[in-house]
């Protein structure tokens, strides 16, 4: 989908310019969604990067309608960290799970955190936390930001 339809469709110059727009905002919510969901079969947490053109960051700072998408993209991140940093206190569901259980459950989530915060140390989400520098939602999303990596530290 993103190597292919969503460059197509952005270089498609037919659509009219507010159904694409919408479109787009649309797409890139499923694609997040998708993504989520994907990799939650395997016990990981990936975030989406919308397939944008981001090299420019002054000209992408002006641009509304990707500043919108790229709001939601962050909205995204902060619920999906959110929810692996609240569900911390969730207990291993079986009754009779063991130590060995126990310790399984805790290296994998261990394995999430960081592998979280290593996706948050890539170039292409520090560019989007640049261009969204002006944001109001860019300090919430740093505070979780910020929660995720004391708790990665505390399970060290």
């Amino acid at each position: 989908m993103n190597a292919q339809f969503i460059q197509q469709f952005i270089q498609d110059s037919s659509w009219p310019e507010n159904v694409k727009k919408e479109f787009l905002a649309q797409l890139h919510k499923f694609m997040a969604t998708l993504t989520e969901y994907s990799f939650s079969q395997e016990g990981i947490t990936e975030l989406y990067i919308p397939n944008e053109d981001l090299n420019n960051i002054e000209q992408a700072s002006y641009d509304k309608d990707l500043l919108q998408r790229l709001e939601a993209t962050l909205l995204h991140w902060q619920r999906q960290i959110k929810d692996i940093v609240n569900n911390q206190e969730l207990a291993i569901e079986n009754e009779n799970a063991g130590l060995l259980d126990e310790i399984s459950y805790l290296r994998q989530r261990k394995n999430n955190l960081s592998h979280i915060h290593e996706q948050l140390e890539k170039p292409e989400f520090k560019r989007i936390i640049q261009i969204l520098s002006d944001s109001q939602y860019v300090q919430s999303f740093k505070e979780c930001y910020s929660k995720l990596r004391s708790h990665s530290s505390n399970m060290q």
